[in-house]
């Protein structure tokens, strides 16, 4: 019996603001699959993003979660996603509180958190390596720890499906290959991982393919070995990362 994508699209094109965006996009994702949408700036990749998860709606075409039509998805649980630039909404908020609210969807707002809750929210913390972080303020952490801490809350309910915009912008290049290692290792565990990424940088040793769009189009998905518009995907040099981590899942794993 064949296993249904996790993701996808077929034909799909939105418009925005009376411009269209995405023009006829066709994409599946897999399961255990590693996915990159990239592209420059104005290509597409957020929107696209946004559209496959139904917070930005497409006009025509379809979009399926997990085999479902998207109109008739209701397992939100299975899918964390981490934004773009996410922003801290609960000022002095705890590490461990922030990662709470990726309960929400399982409880009311008001209600106190359960024992399973919490124990949720001791395993997605220690998932990310962020346990001991736990009681710490929000400001106080770096950068990257603070993306580790968005991961977990993304990672909370029992996530299938991880989707992350530009995981690694704005953070250093010993902090985008822990996250990356990060990644490398909930892959391993099983998760299904589509990201928006500008550069391939410490990613790409992880990655099953790359889809890229431009002007709205698909116009390369397949390997990244070679394929219209990857160049314009690589960090300007050599690849720093790749010395860092090693070539291959392996070298992101035992690095």
């Amino acid at each position: 019996m064949s296993v249904s994508p996790v993701l996808r699209a077929e034909a799909v094109g939105t418009w925005l603001g009376g411009s269209q965006i995405l023009h006829g996009i066709d994409l599946a994702v897999q399961p255990g699959e590693v996915v990159a949408l990239l592209g420059g700036n104005g290509s597409g990749k957020t929107t696209l993003l946004r559209t496959l998860l139904g917070l930005i709606p497409h006009q025509t075409g379809s979009v399926a979660l997990f085999g479902v039509p998207l109109t008739h998805f209701h397992d939100w649980p299975r899918i964390g996603y981490v934004p773009q630039h996410a922003r801290l909404q609960v000022p002095g908020a705890t590490a461990r509180e922030i990662v709470l609210l990726g309960r929400l969807s399982r409880r009311s707002l008001f209600r106190p958190a359960s024992g399973e809750d919490r124990r949720a929210v001791d395993e997605a913390l220690e998932r990310v390596g962020m346990q001991a972080m736990g009681s710490r303020p929000m400001v106080q952490l770096s950068g990257g720890q603070q993306q580790r801490v968005l991961i977990a809350r993304a990672l909370v309910g029992r996530t299938d499906l991880l989707v992350l915009d530009e995981p690694l912008a704005a953070l250093d290049l010993r902090t985008q290959t822990s996250l990356a290692r990060l990644m490398a290792g909930l892959h391993e565990q099983g998760m299904t991982i589509l990201t928006v990424l500008h550069e391939l940088g410490a990613m790409e040793p992880l990655l099953t393919r790359g889809v890229v769009l431009r002007n709205g189009h698909i116009i390369h998905d397949g390997p990244l070995s070679a394929g219209p518009g990857l160049d314009d995907c690589l960090p300007s040099g050599e690849h720093p990362q790749l010395r860092v981590v090693g070539t291959g899942r392996d070298g992101l794993l035992s690095s």
